[in-house]
């Protein structure tokens, strides 16, 4: 008898070898399409994905989604007012947004507001966020405010004239870099460190380099600005 059992094992190991083949899940290519969230809104903005994977993004139905790497719907922010805001996301997990009524949200990670500010003035929708956990956003009217992870205000400080408001940029060092007439760099205290006029009107956001250049689009060109304001 326990000769005829060991004479079945390789049987039925190729039996479970063949099952396990059977039911592998086939190979995905590279760029294939793993899903697409069918529902009613759609937007312009880019998404933020957190450190778990969750993937916030506004809407124009009038609300903040966070999505499962899954594609289902994990909560939503409802609001009377679009979203064309690219989120931000603190290391706390609070997800920063601007919506169209000029309001700035701070939502916790389950869903639950944490606080609303009503901005004075028209703001990019963007913000950045400091090493810190300060909100910046850029106004309509090119100065650059600072907000305090509680909601207040810390400064203000006027950067431009107003021809365009891209969203800032904040270097490893704490410096934020907003752009309109020119390129400005503000210290995280709220002072003035320089202005760069690289072109007539920069409506692109900054990019930094990990070296701490500064790179813009402007007037049919890319430039290169180092640290201390200097054009390379």
């Amino acid at each position: 008898m326990f000769r005829r059992s060991i004479g079945l094992l390789p049987v039925m190991s190729a039996l479970v070898l063949a099952g396990l083949i059977c039911h592998r899940k086939p190979a995905v290519e590279p760029g294939t399409v793993q899903w697409m969230l069918d529902e009613d809104f759609c937007t312009d903005c880019s998404p933020a994905i957190s450190s778990d994977g969750t993937i916030y993004i506004g809407s124009l139905d009038g609300g903040l989604y966070a999505i499962n790497p899954d594609e289902t719907v994990k909560w939503r922010y409802s609001l009377d007012e679009a979203v064309y805001s690219s989120p931000a996301i603190g290391s706390d997990g609070t997800i920063y947004f601007v919506s169209t009524d000029d309001c700035l949200y701070a939502v916790n990670a389950d869903g639950s507001l944490r606080w609303r500010r009503a901005m004075e003035e028209d703001v990019n929708p963007t913000p950045a966020l400091g090493v810190d956990g300060t909100i910046y956003l850029h106004a309509a009217d090119s100065s650059l405010l600072a907000v305090n992870p509680d909601g207040t205000l810390r400064w203000r400080c006027q950067t431009g004239r107003g021809w365009s408001c891209p969203a800032p940029s904040v270097g490893s060092d704490g410096t934020i870099y907003v752009a309109s007439d020119a390129l400005y760099a503000v210290t995280p205290e709220g002072a003035l460190a320089w202005r760069c006029r690289a072109a007539n009107v920069v409506w692109s956001p900054p990019a930094i380099g990990a070296d701490g250049e500064v790179y813009v689009a402007a007037d049919g060109g890319l430039w290169a600005i180092s640290r201390d304001g200097a054009i390379r």
